[in-house]
Protein backbone atom coordinates (compact mmCIF):
# COMPACT_ATOMS: atom_id res chain seq x y z
CA UNK A 1 0.00 0.00 0.00
CA UNK A 2 1.59 3.18 -1.20
CA UNK A 3 0.62 6.39 -0.04
CA UNK A 4 1.37 9.72 -2.01
CA UNK A 5 3.54 11.69 -0.03
CA UNK A 6 6.80 14.18 -0.78
CA UNK A 7 9.73 12.32 0.87
CA UNK A 8 11.94 15.28 0.22
CA UNK A 9 10.09 16.65 3.29
CA UNK A 10 11.00 16.15 6.75
CA UNK A 11 8.17 14.73 8.40
CA UNK A 12 8.67 13.81 12.06
CA UNK A 13 11.36 16.71 13.63
CA UNK A 14 12.81 15.23 16.76
CA UNK A 15 12.42 17.14 19.88
CA UNK A 16 15.10 18.20 22.67
CA UNK A 17 13.68 17.59 25.88
CA UNK A 18 14.13 18.25 29.62
CA UNK A 19 12.99 18.23 32.94
CA UNK A 20 12.57 19.98 36.63
CA UNK A 21 12.87 16.88 39.38
CA UNK A 22 11.73 16.25 42.58
CA UNK A 23 11.15 13.54 44.82
CA UNK A 24 13.11 9.65 44.52
CA UNK A 25 13.30 7.66 41.48
CA UNK A 26 15.53 5.18 40.02
CA UNK A 27 16.86 4.61 36.88
CA UNK A 28 18.51 1.56 35.32
CA UNK A 29 19.80 -0.32 32.21
CA UNK A 30 19.50 -3.53 30.80
CA UNK A 31 21.52 -4.77 27.83
CA UNK A 32 20.95 -6.31 24.31
CA UNK A 33 22.97 -8.68 22.90
CA UNK A 34 24.68 -6.29 20.37
CA UNK A 35 28.13 -4.34 21.10
CA UNK A 36 31.32 -5.43 22.62
CA UNK A 37 32.15 -6.88 25.85
CA UNK A 38 32.36 -4.70 27.86
CA UNK A 39 35.82 -5.30 28.85
CA UNK A 40 38.96 -4.57 25.85
CA UNK A 41 41.81 -7.13 25.56
CA UNK A 42 45.12 -5.72 26.77
CA UNK A 43 48.04 -7.83 26.60
CA UNK A 44 45.82 -10.87 26.11
CA UNK A 45 44.01 -10.40 28.93
CA UNK A 46 41.05 -8.48 29.55
CA UNK A 47 40.96 -5.33 31.25
CA UNK A 48 38.14 -3.04 32.95
CA UNK A 49 36.66 -0.38 31.14
CA UNK A 50 36.28 3.38 32.68
CA UNK A 51 33.70 5.48 32.47
CA UNK A 52 34.83 8.86 33.17
CA UNK A 53 32.23 11.79 35.22
CA UNK A 54 30.56 13.35 32.74
CA UNK A 55 29.96 10.79 29.68
CA UNK A 56 27.52 11.08 27.65
CA UNK A 57 24.64 8.72 27.51
CA UNK A 58 22.03 9.32 24.41
CA UNK A 59 18.06 8.40 25.03
CA UNK A 60 14.82 8.33 23.33
CA UNK A 61 11.78 8.25 25.11
CA UNK A 62 9.69 5.30 24.41
CA UNK A 63 6.89 6.65 26.01
CA UNK A 64 4.50 10.00 25.75
CA UNK A 65 4.11 11.76 29.24
CA UNK A 66 2.27 14.77 30.42
CA UNK A 67 2.55 17.51 32.89
CA UNK A 68 -0.71 16.67 35.16
CA UNK A 69 -1.43 13.46 33.59
CA UNK A 70 1.40 11.32 33.74
CA UNK A 71 0.95 10.39 37.77
CA UNK A 72 4.34 10.72 39.96
CA UNK A 73 5.83 7.22 40.20
CA UNK A 74 5.36 6.20 36.52
CA UNK A 75 8.19 4.85 35.56
CA UNK A 76 9.31 5.87 32.30
CA UNK A 77 11.13 4.10 29.14
CA UNK A 78 14.14 5.50 27.57
CA UNK A 79 16.38 3.50 24.94
CA UNK A 80 20.19 4.53 24.14
CA UNK A 81 20.11 5.52 20.87
CA UNK A 82 23.88 5.35 20.37
CA UNK A 83 27.08 3.35 21.49
CA UNK A 84 28.22 5.11 24.55
CA UNK A 85 32.42 4.18 24.43
CA UNK A 86 35.39 4.54 26.64
CA UNK A 87 38.74 4.06 24.85
CA UNK A 88 37.02 2.95 21.66
CA UNK A 89 35.03 0.10 22.96
CA UNK A 90 31.84 -0.18 23.45
CA UNK A 91 30.61 0.48 27.72
CA UNK A 92 27.20 0.70 26.81
CA UNK A 93 25.22 -0.46 23.40
CA UNK A 94 22.53 1.48 21.75
CA UNK A 95 19.93 -0.63 22.27
CA UNK A 96 19.80 -0.89 25.94
CA UNK A 97 16.89 -0.07 28.51
CA UNK A 98 17.07 2.92 30.91
CA UNK A 99 14.20 3.54 32.66
CA UNK A 100 13.13 6.70 35.22
CA UNK A 101 10.53 7.77 37.17
CA UNK A 102 8.36 10.57 37.48
CA UNK A 103 9.04 12.16 40.58
CA UNK A 104 6.81 15.51 39.88
CA UNK A 105 3.85 15.86 37.44
CA UNK A 106 1.65 19.47 37.78
CA UNK A 107 -0.91 20.60 35.40
CA UNK A 108 -1.40 24.25 34.66
CA UNK A 109 -4.44 26.17 34.89
CA UNK A 110 -5.06 29.73 33.92
CA UNK A 111 -5.26 30.49 38.20
CA UNK A 112 -1.85 28.43 38.29
CA UNK A 113 -0.15 30.41 35.87
CA UNK A 114 -1.48 34.16 38.10
CA UNK A 115 -0.13 32.49 40.87
CA UNK A 116 3.16 31.35 39.43
CA UNK A 117 2.83 28.11 39.53
CA UNK A 118 3.63 26.87 36.32
CA UNK A 119 3.24 23.55 35.00
CA UNK A 120 5.96 20.85 36.11
CA UNK A 121 6.94 17.25 34.24
CA UNK A 122 9.86 16.13 36.32
CA UNK A 123 12.00 13.08 36.09
CA UNK A 124 14.76 11.82 38.75
CA UNK A 125 17.40 9.10 37.66
CA UNK A 126 19.75 7.30 40.46
CA UNK A 127 21.63 4.83 38.68
CA UNK A 128 22.44 2.58 35.92
CA UNK A 129 22.48 -1.12 36.16
CA UNK A 130 24.91 -2.43 33.50
CA UNK A 131 24.88 -5.95 32.35
CA UNK A 132 28.14 -6.91 34.69
CA UNK A 133 25.97 -6.30 37.67
CA UNK A 134 27.76 -3.08 38.86
CA UNK A 135 26.28 0.15 39.25
CA UNK A 136 26.82 3.93 37.05
CA UNK A 137 25.28 7.25 38.62
CA UNK A 138 23.84 9.17 35.99
CA UNK A 139 21.65 12.47 35.90
CA UNK A 140 21.12 14.99 34.01
CA UNK A 141 24.66 16.78 34.72
CA UNK A 142 27.20 15.69 36.81
CA UNK A 143 25.76 17.40 39.90
CA UNK A 144 22.43 16.56 39.56
CA UNK A 145 20.26 13.33 39.09
CA UNK A 146 17.67 15.54 37.94
CA UNK A 147 16.32 16.18 34.66
CA UNK A 148 13.88 18.95 33.62
CA UNK A 149 11.33 19.07 31.06
CA UNK A 150 9.89 22.15 30.39
CA UNK A 151 8.31 24.49 27.57
CA UNK A 152 11.87 25.39 26.14
CA UNK A 153 13.44 22.42 25.56
CA UNK A 154 10.30 20.16 24.54
CA UNK A 155 9.94 22.68 21.44
CA UNK A 156 11.55 21.33 18.41
CA UNK A 157 13.93 24.00 16.26
CA UNK A 158 11.91 23.71 13.15
CA UNK A 159 7.92 23.21 13.60
CA UNK A 160 5.89 20.01 12.77
CA UNK A 161 4.38 19.57 9.34
CA UNK A 162 0.66 20.52 9.11
CA UNK A 163 -1.60 17.48 9.29
CA UNK A 164 -1.20 15.07 6.02
CA UNK A 165 -3.18 16.34 3.22
CA UNK A 166 -4.04 12.38 2.24
CA UNK A 167 -6.41 11.26 4.67
CA UNK A 168 -5.65 7.99 4.34
CA UNK A 169 -1.93 8.96 5.11
CA UNK A 170 -2.98 10.33 8.77
CA UNK A 171 -5.51 7.88 9.39
CA UNK A 172 -2.70 5.16 9.02
CA UNK A 173 0.20 7.17 10.96
CA UNK A 174 -2.18 7.84 13.78
CA UNK A 175 -3.14 3.95 13.67
CA UNK A 176 0.48 3.50 13.79
CA UNK A 177 1.44 5.40 16.38
CA UNK A 178 -1.69 4.61 18.62
CA UNK A 179 -0.43 0.95 18.37
CA UNK A 180 3.83 1.74 19.35
CA UNK A 181 2.13 3.56 22.77
CA UNK A 182 0.58 -0.09 24.10
CA UNK A 183 2.09 -1.57 26.88
CA UNK A 184 2.67 -4.70 24.83
CA UNK A 185 2.79 -4.10 21.11
CA UNK A 186 2.56 -6.27 18.53
CA UNK A 187 2.96 -5.48 14.72
CA UNK A 188 2.86 -8.59 12.98
CA UNK A 189 -0.90 -8.46 13.50
CA UNK A 190 -2.59 -8.61 10.18
CA UNK A 191 -4.02 -5.19 9.41
CA UNK A 192 -0.65 -3.64 10.26
CA UNK A 193 1.55 -5.17 7.78
CA UNK A 194 0.18 -3.23 4.26
CA UNK A 195 -0.08 -0.25 6.13
CA UNK A 196 3.61 -0.68 8.03
CA UNK A 197 4.94 -1.43 4.06
CA UNK A 198 3.10 1.74 2.98
CA UNK A 199 4.34 3.97 5.24
CA UNK A 200 7.93 2.54 4.95
CA UNK A 201 7.74 2.76 1.47
CA UNK A 202 6.89 6.35 1.48
CA UNK A 203 8.76 7.89 4.22
CA UNK A 204 11.55 6.33 3.61
CA UNK A 205 12.20 4.14 6.67
CA UNK A 206 15.10 2.23 5.41
CA UNK A 207 15.42 -0.09 8.15
CA UNK A 208 12.24 -0.66 8.45
CA UNK A 209 11.93 -1.38 4.75
CA UNK A 210 14.68 -3.89 5.23
CA UNK A 211 12.85 -5.63 8.33
CA UNK A 212 9.71 -6.19 6.49
CA UNK A 213 11.66 -7.44 3.13
CA UNK A 214 13.47 -9.82 5.17
CA UNK A 215 10.99 -10.97 7.37
CA UNK A 216 11.94 -10.04 10.48
CA UNK A 217 9.51 -7.91 12.17
CA UNK A 218 9.79 -10.20 15.10
CA UNK A 219 12.58 -8.42 16.19
CA UNK A 220 11.39 -5.19 16.21
CA UNK A 221 8.46 -6.77 18.09
CA UNK A 222 10.91 -8.62 20.79
CA UNK A 223 13.13 -5.27 20.98
CA UNK A 224 9.28 -2.78 21.62
CA UNK A 225 8.68 -5.50 24.86
CA UNK A 226 12.44 -5.09 26.02
CA UNK A 227 11.81 -1.13 26.06
CA UNK A 228 8.23 -1.08 27.70
CA UNK A 229 9.60 -3.85 30.13
CA UNK A 230 7.09 -6.50 29.13
CA UNK A 231 9.50 -8.77 27.47
CA UNK A 232 12.43 -9.32 29.75
CA UNK A 233 15.89 -8.89 28.36
CA UNK A 234 15.86 -10.04 25.22
CA UNK A 235 18.04 -11.94 23.48
CA UNK A 236 18.38 -10.34 19.94
CA UNK A 237 19.76 -12.06 16.57
CA UNK A 238 23.99 -10.72 16.58
CA UNK A 239 22.76 -9.53 12.61
CA UNK A 240 19.42 -8.35 13.32
CA UNK A 241 19.61 -6.44 16.65
CA UNK A 242 21.53 -3.47 15.44
CA UNK A 243 18.89 -3.34 12.24
CA UNK A 244 15.87 -4.01 14.64
CA UNK A 245 17.59 -1.04 17.29
CA UNK A 246 17.43 1.12 13.88
CA UNK A 247 13.48 0.33 12.89
CA UNK A 248 12.86 1.02 15.80
CA UNK A 249 13.68 4.34 15.95
CA UNK A 250 12.80 4.99 13.36
CA UNK A 251 9.43 4.60 14.30
CA UNK A 252 9.93 6.36 17.20
CA UNK A 253 10.10 9.53 14.83
CA UNK A 254 7.32 8.90 13.34
CA UNK A 255 4.83 8.88 16.70
CA UNK A 256 6.77 11.74 17.83
CA UNK A 257 5.76 13.40 14.55
CA UNK A 258 2.37 12.62 14.59
CA UNK A 259 2.46 13.73 18.38
CA UNK A 260 3.47 17.23 17.67
CA UNK A 261 1.04 17.94 14.54
CA UNK A 262 -1.96 17.05 17.69
CA UNK A 263 -0.10 19.22 19.83
CA UNK A 264 0.25 22.30 17.55
CA UNK A 265 -3.53 21.97 16.68
CA UNK A 266 -4.40 21.26 20.72
CA UNK A 267 -2.46 24.56 21.37
CA UNK A 268 -2.27 23.17 25.32
CA UNK A 269 -0.45 24.88 28.47
CA UNK A 270 0.81 21.75 29.32
CA UNK A 271 4.58 20.02 29.35
CA UNK A 272 3.93 17.35 26.32
CA UNK A 273 6.77 14.91 25.78
CA UNK A 274 6.58 12.26 22.97
CA UNK A 275 7.74 9.09 22.12
CA UNK A 276 10.87 9.63 20.19
CA UNK A 277 11.91 12.67 21.62
CA UNK A 278 16.18 12.73 22.22
CA UNK A 279 17.28 13.52 25.63
CA UNK A 280 21.01 13.65 27.16
CA UNK A 281 22.31 11.84 30.92
CA UNK A 282 25.35 11.88 31.85
CA UNK A 283 27.63 9.67 33.85
CA UNK A 284 27.51 11.92 37.37
CA UNK A 285 30.70 9.75 38.91
CA UNK A 286 33.83 7.80 37.06
CA UNK A 287 32.86 4.08 37.16
CA UNK A 288 34.89 0.92 36.22
CA UNK A 289 33.12 -1.97 34.58
CA UNK A 290 34.54 -5.35 35.18
CA UNK A 291 35.53 -7.94 32.56
CA UNK A 292 32.49 -10.00 31.34
CA UNK A 293 33.29 -13.76 33.16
Amino acid sequence: MRFGMNSNKQWFPLAIVGLVVAGVGYAFLVRPNVGKSVSSEIGGKSAPINLAAGTQIPLTLMQELESGGTPTGTKVSFMVNQDVQSDGTVAIPKGSVVIGEVSWSRREGSLDGLMQRPARLNLKFKEAILADGKTVPIGGSPDSDEFEFNRDNTTPDQQPEAAAENPAVEEALTKLRTKLLESDPDLREEDLSPLLEGLAGNLKLQSTERILKQKELGEVNQLLKQLKGTGGVASLATGQAELAIAAVQELAQVANGVGRRMDRMLRGRNIKAYMGTEIELVVRDSASLSKKK
